[in-house]
């Protein structure tokens, strides 16, 4: 199973850690989960993805931002960074991707893996129809210096639900770089005292977490920006369930994932249609309702099935700890 499916955080991400753990993609696929700050007084609502802090590498050692105001600099430290580990993370913008078709500005995890002459060998396994109306395909090929810098080019003001995303990344939040920098991921000792924690008031059981964005989506607060959110939400799980059916050999669980795979595949065109639909003055609150209260049932009863199977928060939290 390929990364292709996962987020334009996590596809390169997975291809990253394919350098520490033969099963990076698998990993992933066994973290995912939706956990829900819901506003004030801990900060605006917020999303996290992974119950293990992906962000901590296999053997030691994390991830951590790193940038830079300055093109060049950011161009020498990322070459560091590269002659160091044989390859870097690069947080690209996707609207500066030449071979994403119609893409808005966000950040985007690039895979850097070799850099010689000017040049800069760039891997990116993301692909998807994106929840805008746009289409990535995937890239794998060498670029300029200049052309490489132009696919880094900082989003400023970077608006707060990306900046929310960049933070939360990796499940649960790290330090961010300031605002109109290019910015790039470095490997650095691993904090003694780190702790998988998310700071302040979550709701992580998939049931209340889905319940809160329904209320989000159904009051008209934020619907357009929470698009993106839960589009990611849908595709890391359906990525989940992929990979769940392609390793479960137990008829009761492959039903149920089966069940659920087709719920969250259509969670995304449920949501694109009533939004559309609330911008021609005709709000579809009852097929939001419907459609995230179903998933609602569908997750919680599956809690126990997955984390014995090795997947959810129960599960991903005893391997790590490990």
């Amino acid at each position: 199973m390929t990364a292709g499916g996962l987020s334009c955080y996590t596809g390169n991400l997975a291809a990253y850690l394919e350098q520490y753990d033969e099963d990076a993609a698998g990993r992933i696929a066994r973290s995912i989960r939706v956990a829900v700050r819901s506003g004030s007084p801990d900060g605006p609502l917020a999303v996290s993805h992974h119950a293990v802090p992906l962000h901590w590498l296999p053997g030691g050692g994390e991830l951590r931002y790193r940038g830079s105001p300055d093109r060049d600099t950011a161009l020498r430290e990322i070459a560091a960074e590269l002659d160091t580990y044989g390859q870097v993370l690069a947080v690209g913008n996707s609207s500066c991707l030449p071979w994403a078709s119609g893409a808005a500005a966000a950040p985007h995890f690039l895979l850097v893996n070799e850099q010689k002459d000017g040049r800069w060998h760039v891997v990116d396994r993301f692909m998807a129809l994106l929840p805008e109306g746009g289409e990535q395909e995937p890239f794998e090929g060498w670029l300029e210096d200049a052309a490489f810098a132009g696919i880094l080019d900082p989003i400023c003001p970077l608006p707060p639900q990306q900046r929310l995303r960049n933070e939360h990344a990796f499940g649960f939040p790290v330090p961010l770089p300031p605002e109109g920098s290019y910015q790039w991921l470095v490997r650095v000792d691993s904090d003694p005292g780190r702790q998988a924690a998310l700071p302040g008031h979550w709701t992580d059981r998939p049931g209340a977490a889905l319940d809160l964005l329904a209320d989000w989506f159904t009051s008209g607060e934020q619907s357009a920006v929470l698009l993106a959110d839960a589009w990611a939400i849908a595709r890391h799980h359906i990525y989940r369930y992929e990979n769940l059916l392609g390793h479960s050999a137990d008829d009761g669980i492959r039903e149920a994932a089966t069940r659920a795979l087709s719920s969250w595949q259509q969670l995304p065109q449920v949501l694109r249609f009533a939004y559309e639909s609330a911008q021609r003055g005709r709000g579809r609150p009852s097929l939001i309702k419907t459609a995230f209260g179903q998933l609602s049932e569908t997750e919680d009863a599956l809690i126990q099935p997955l984390a014995a199977a090795g997947y959810g928060v129960g599960a991903t939290i005893r391997q790590e700890n490990n």
